[in-house]
């Protein structure tokens, strides 16, 4: 970004070379903001999976030991 500042501001340099590197450098940031977001939202997706998974077993394991437990995580699931 500060080549491309240089570039547009620096007299008797072209313009279009300033302008051009700026519009890369913004296209750029797009990508990379984009990336970061999909990134965020996978992270997000994981974590989510991880608890669903881990709170299953956690109900299979005890639906085996205590069959009203089970009961209890259908009721709580009523109201989620």
């Amino acid at each position: 970004m500060c080549i491309a500042v240089y570039y547009f501001t620096y007299t008797g340099g072209s313009k279009d070379i300033g302008s051009s590197l700026t519009r890369l450098c913004f296209r750029q940031r797009s990508i990379e903001n984009r990336l970061k977001a999909f990134t965020k939202f996978v992270s997000v997706i994981h974590n989510i999976c991880v608890v669903c998974v881990l709170f299953i077993v956690v109900v299979i394991v005890c639906a085996f030991v205590d069959s009203d437990v089970l009961i209890n995580v259908k009721f709580i699931f009523k109201y989620l």
